[in-house]
């Protein structure tokens, strides 16, 4: 996609999606800080568990019927549950692992492929990955073998 393209919604909102891509990294802190607390798991999987193409829950909810910031999230809390170093039950996954699995989400319809793009473009990923990632999560990207990713 490129830059100067406008995503489904975008219209909607005050601010531009890089500055909404530069306050992911907020929402990620946000998202892991709660992850305690019962009610906001609730509202955040309200929310969360969507998909593009209305086969997610709880509503069942598409890609036009979720706000951009919804589909931000979605994105957002993904990648930290695959990049988090506090799951004990897995191994932490490498930026390249991580975007790999977002790019195939992103081609079945999980996850919005124009925000995707912009989160791999705008290299969102790696300022997020400087500040909290493992530096033996932080590897050699190639990024014509992203699935649904054009560099």
């Amino acid at each position: 996609m490129a830059d100067n393209q406008t995503l489904s919604g975008i219209e909607e909102t005050s601010i531009s999606i890089e500055e909404m891509f530069d306050r992911i990294e907020v929402l990620i802190k946000i998202g892991a800080a709660l992850s305690s607390d019962q009610n906001i798991d609730h509202l955040l999987e309200s929310i969360l568990h969507e998909r593009m193409d209305g086969k997610g829950y709880p509503r069942g909810l598409t890609r036009d019927q979720m706000s951009v910031q919804a589909r931000l999230m979605g994105i957002a809390d993904i990648f930290e549950a695959l990049t988090a170093k506090d799951r004990p039950y897995k191994k932490l996954k490498t930026l390249s692992e991580t975007l790999n699995i977002l790019g195939k989400m992103s081609l079945d319809g999980h996850i919005d492929p124009d925000l995707f793009d912009i989160f791999v473009r705008k290299q969102v990923y790696l300022h997020y990955a400087k500040k909290f990632l493992e530096p033996e999560q932080i590897d050699k990207i190639d990024f014509g073998t992203i699935p649904g990713y054009t560099p």
